[in-house]
């Protein structure tokens, strides 16, 4: 079975970050991992992942590194641990209770997977029954599940991209 770690980067949004990690800990293929990156908050957020959520990992950086640094600190994290996929985020996504399960049904097709999000009358929303999967040569952070070959070939994140191009 793959081990799968999920990644949370977050920075004073503790509503949105309760919303996420509630989707997470819903899913029905369970994550092995959750670990939230707390992007130096001061809203509370350790509070809050303190009393409601204790059984998540945390690593809490002293300065807000952007996404960019956030995401290398939580993928080296991560990578070091050994597990087989890193699913990265920020705290804006929710993700269906089927939503893992559902991507790891690919993980025999490549080392990077993402769910497209389909909108209202795309055609592909209306058939249940037909499952897609794409050839990508790259992603953003927006829930993609990162093989660990991806980060041993291409490296992590350069943090010196703060907040923009860091995916």
């Amino acid at each position: 079975n793959s081990r799968v770690c999920a990644v949370v980067v977050t920075r004073n949004h503790r509503a949105r970050l309760r919303e996420c990690l509630k989707s997470l800990l819903a899913q029905t293929r369970p994550v092995e991992r959750i670990v939230v990156i707390d992007n130096a908050s001061t809203d509370g957020t350790p509070e809050i992942l303190n009393t409601e959520f204790p059984q998540i990992s945390r690593l809490n950086l002293k300065e807000n590194a952007g996404p960019a640094g956030a995401f290398n600190a939580g993928m080296r994290w991560a990578h070091c641990n050994k597990f087989d996929w890193i699913w990265v985020m920020d705290d804006r996504i929710q993700v269906l209770p089927d939503c893992l399960r559902t991507m790891l049904t690919f993980e025999h097709a490549g080392d990077l997977i993402q769910v497209r999000q389909l909108a209202a009358g795309d055609p592909a929303a209306q058939d249940d029954d037909i499952a897609q999967c794409t050839k990508v040569q790259y992603c953003d952070f927006n829930g993609a599940l990162i093989g660990r070959k991806v980060i041993e070939t291409t490296g992590l994140p350069d943090q010196r991209y703060f907040n923009i191009a860091d995916d």
